[in-house]
Formats: structure tokens, C-alpha cells, sequence
């Protein structure tokens, strides 16, 4: 590889590889140390005021996360308290759809959850051990990897669901 030169010590240096696009090079250099960051991060533990605040679900959340608790294809690292993660949870109760719910302390990331997603954020899911995360993002994929699950969350009309989700203004 040939670095295109600068006295700039960067992270995210770039070389020139035939056939691969600058933004891949960025993406991917930018993809490792990010992970490395939150990696050190987390492995520092470092004290926050927050840090023992509810660590793990209490009340009617502990039961479902209790019901949950068993090896399943399907991971679901999760914060309970979170209210990305609680769109995403709600899918996956309403459509009854088999998971494992792994509880992520925000200041004690798990390495696995690192593995999957580099910037350690919850909510991720562990789908055919492939990480998926972004919480608008998981229910339009549960919807889509479980079709036989009911009830649909989602409209099949795609103008249908946007008029919802507009609040009904277009059929004013």
C-alpha cells in the first residue's frame, strides 16, 4: 500500500488500493477506531454518577426480561430504561417473536456487544450472528425477517403508512 503522504499523523490515514474507494477506506479505518475507542472506554469502567443507577430492569420490565433470559438465535442488547430500545422491544413482544434479551449496562459495555456494534449503543440485534442496530431500523427488519409473525406493525400501503405517520394530515 502507498500512503498518499502527509506529516498529519491521522486515524484515519488514507493508501491507495486499486479498486477500493476513498469513503471505504475512511469507513473502515474510522469503523476500527471507533471500536477501539469504546473499547477503551469500557474497559477503564470508569465511574459515572449514573453508572449503578438501575442497572437492570425492575417491576413488569424484570419479567420479561426474565421470560427472555434463554439462548436464542435472536440477540437483543438492550437498555431497558432506554426508549430506543423500548420501540424496538415492544415488536418483538407484540409479534411474539423467540429472542434473547441481554441487559446492557451503557457504562459496562459487553465485549459482544462491542463485536457487533463499535460505537456500543443500544439497541443492536444479533440476527445469524450479524449485527443490526438503529432502532427505526430494527422494527422495519423485524417486520420484514418475521412475515409470519402477527399482528403487522406496519401499514401495506406505503402511502397509508406515511399518511400515519403524518398524523392523517394528507387525507385532509
Amino acid at each position: 500500500m502507498e500512503s498518499l503522504g502527509s506529516s498529519y499523523a491521522s486515524p484515519l490515514s488514507c493508501y491507495v488500493i486499486p479498486g477500493c474507494d476513498f469513503a471505504t477506506l475512511i469507513a473502515d479505518e474510522l469503523h476500527v477506531h471507533l471500536k477501539i475507542s469504546f473499547r477503551e472506554m469500557s474497559q477503564k469502567k470508569q465511574f459515572h454518577p449514573d453508572s449503578n443507577l438501575h442497572p437492570e430492569a425492575t417491576g413488569l420490565a424484570k419479567t420479561t426480561v426474565e421470560a427472555h433470559a434463554k439462548e436464542q438465535p435472536l440477540k437483543f442488547y438492550a437498555g431497558w430504561f432506554c426508549p430506543f430500545v423500548q420501540r424496538a422491544w415492544l415488536i418483538l413482544e407484540e409479534k411474539k417473536i423467540q429472542y434473547q434479551y441481554i441487559e446492557v449496562n451503557p457504562y459496562h459495555k459487553p465485549e459482544s456487544l462491542l463485536d457487533l456494534n463499535p460505537r456500543g449503543l443500544v439497541p443492536t440485534l444479533a440476527y445469524n450472528d450479524r449485527p443490526l442496530y438503529e432502532s427505526t431500523v430494527l422494527c422495519e427488519f423485524l417486520e420484514d425477517a418475521f412475515p409470519d409473525s402477527t399482528p403487522k406493525v406496519f401499514p401495506e400501503d406505503p402511502y397509508e403508512g406515511t399518511d400515519e405517520n403524518m398524523g392523517g394530515l394528507c387525507n385532509k
